[in-house]
C-alpha cells in the first residue's frame, strides 16, 4: 500500500472538492456497490485448505482423484497435476490427494481374517477370527479370546463377535417363570378391584337411580 503522500496525496487533494459537491447518500450507495462488486475474502477462495486444491510452493494445483497419486506437480495456477493410478492390491488412496505416492495396503495379522481385499480406492478390511474379538471403540492391536461362560445364575444374552465379547444376563427361563407368576396375580388384583368398585359404588349408584325413578312415578 502506498504511503500517505506523493501521488496518493495529490489524487486525494484533486478529488476532495468533487467529493464535497456529491450527495452523501450517493456516496454511501457507491461505497456499498464497491463492496458487493469487489469479492475480497467473500469472493473466490484462495484458501489453501480447499479440498479440491493443494499448494506446490506458491502454485495452487488441483488434487488427484481417489485411487491416484501425483506424478508431476502443476506449474500453472489452478490446473491439474499429472496423476497415475495406485497399484491394485498393493497401494491405495481413499480421497482426493496431493501426495506423490499412494498409501501401502494393510496386511491382516495372523489373528485376523480378510473381509475384503485392498483396492486402489479402499484399504484392506480385516476382522478378528472366530472365537476372538477386538473392541471397536479403540485401535485393535491384538484380538482377545471370547469368554466362553457367564457367572452363576446368568446366561449368554448376546454371543461373542469380532468387535465385542459375550453379554450375560438373567436366564430367559427365569424371566418367563416370573411373567407366568405375575400375570395371574395381576388379573386377580384387577378382578378384586372391580368387585370392590361394583359392590361399594356401583350398587349405590344403581339404588340412587332406582329411587329417582320411583320419585318420578310417585
Amino acid at each position: 500500500m502506498a504511503p500517505y503522500g506523493g501521488k496518493a496525496k495529490s489524487v486525494l487533494l484533486v478529488m476532495t472538492p468533487a467529493l464535497r459537491t456529491m450527495n452523501p447518500r450517493f456516496l454511501l450507495f457507491i461505497f456499498f456497490l464497491l463492496v458487493l462488486v469487489h469479492p475480497g475474502k467473500s469472493g473466490k477462495s484462495d484458501d489453501n485448505t480447499n479440498e479440491s486444491y493443494y499448494m506446490n510452493g506458491s502454485t495452487r494445483c488441483l488434487r488427484c482423484l481417489a485411487g491416484e497419486y501425483v506424478v508431476k506437480h502443476c506449474t500453472i495456477q489452478d490446473t491439474p497435476s499429472t496423476c497415475e493410478s495406485c497399484l491394485p492390491g498393493e497401494t491405495y488412496s481413499e480421497h482426493l490427494t496431493g501426495l506423490t505416492e499412494c498409501l501401502q495396503c494393510k496386511v491382516c495379522r495372523a489373528d485376523e481374517e480378510e473381509v475384503s481385499p485392498c483396492m486402489v480406492k479402499k484399504n484392506t478390511v480385516c476382522r478378528c477370527k472366530k472365537g476372538t474379538y477386538c473392541s471397536g471403540d479403540e485401535p485393535c492391536e491384538i484380538c482377545q479370546k471370547c469368554t466362553t461362560s457367564c457367572p452363576p445364575n446368568q446366561e449368554i444374552q448376546t454371543p461373542c463377535n469380532s468387535t465385542s465379547d459375550i453379554e450375560c444376563g438373567p436366564p430367559k427361563t427365569a424371566n418367563k417363570m416370573l411373567l407366568a407368576i405375575l400375570l395371574p396375580i395381576g388379573f386377580i388384583v384387577l378382578f378384586a378391584a372391580f368387585c370392590v368398585w361394583y359392590f361399594c359404588f356401583g350398587k349405590k349408584c344403581n339404588q340412587l337411580k332406582w329411587k329417582e325413578k320411583s320419585y318420578i312415578y310417585v
